[in-house]
């Protein structure tokens, strides 16, 4: 019987860095995996203007290159094609900015080998928040409520780019490649197609210089309003 494929995709830009050191922890956690699945690393560089394709090229990621930025959810979407073209029945996102935890990865995506839901999402909320900056904590606060309005699903850390899916889902939701959007899609998707979503927690790190700001998150809400969530 052929092994399943686990796929894991990483956008980024401008990571070179962190990214080096993102993925010899990746590398060194799927190879100790128990679950004899085959892994591939497809790493996403979104128009970088370091040397972020040349490190992670080294490191034996799958390298696909955008010659200009266009986002995290275009970059996302192009890792999901990829993914599709290796026969993934799984695919993880995880950020470039050595914020996750590489051991998290198989607590993300058991609920879905395991068929309990087609699409996890890591929470540092069920985890533990104490180094995470108070505003981080009222905008993702805020984000949960936008989610929970237009998507109808109450969530602790709907913003989170650590997340697992399964082929059906892969293969079911449709993104709009845009900037920001595909964060928040997931939840429009899974709420048309009748997805299970599972929130799973965390561990997370921050350094005040890496992840999504509350800026960013306003244009996430303010993306999917007026493309008519």
């Amino acid at each position: 019987m052929a092994k399943k494929v686990l796929s894991v995709v990483i956008p980024g830009y401008n990571e070179g860095e962190r990214i080096g050191k993102v993925l010899k922890k990746l590398f060194s956690v799927l190879e100790k995996n128990s679950l004899e699945l085959k892994t591939f690393i497809i790493m996403v560089d979104d128009g970088s203007t370091d040397n972020t394709f040349k490190i992670a090229k080294k490191a034996g990621a799958i390298v696909l290159h955008h010659p200009i930025n266009r986002g995290v959810g275009a970059a996302t979407v192009t890792g999901f094609e990829k993914a599709k073209m290796l026969d993934s029945d799984f695919v993880i996102t995880m950020d470039a900015d050595d914020q996750h935890e590489a051991k998290d990865i198989f607590a993300v995506v058991n609920p879905v080998i395991c068929g309990e839901a087609d699409c996890t999402i890591g929470s540092r909320f069920l985890g533990n928040t104490k180094t995470m900056p108070l505003f981080k904590k009222i905008g993702n606060i805020l984000l949960n409520i936008f989610v929970l309005v237009f998507y109808g699903w109450r969530g602790t850390d709907t913003m989170c780019g650590f997340r697992a899916f399964n082929r059906k889902a892969l293969d079911t939701m449709n993104f709009r490649i845009d900037r920001y959007g595909y964060i928040a899609e997931v939840y429009r998707e899974a709420k048309i197609h009748n997805l299970v979503l599972k929130e799973v927690p965390i561990e997370t790190r921050y350094d005040g210089k890496r992840g999504t700001t509350f800026l960013d998150g306003v244009k996430i809400a303010l993306e999917n309003v007026t493309r008519g969530a």
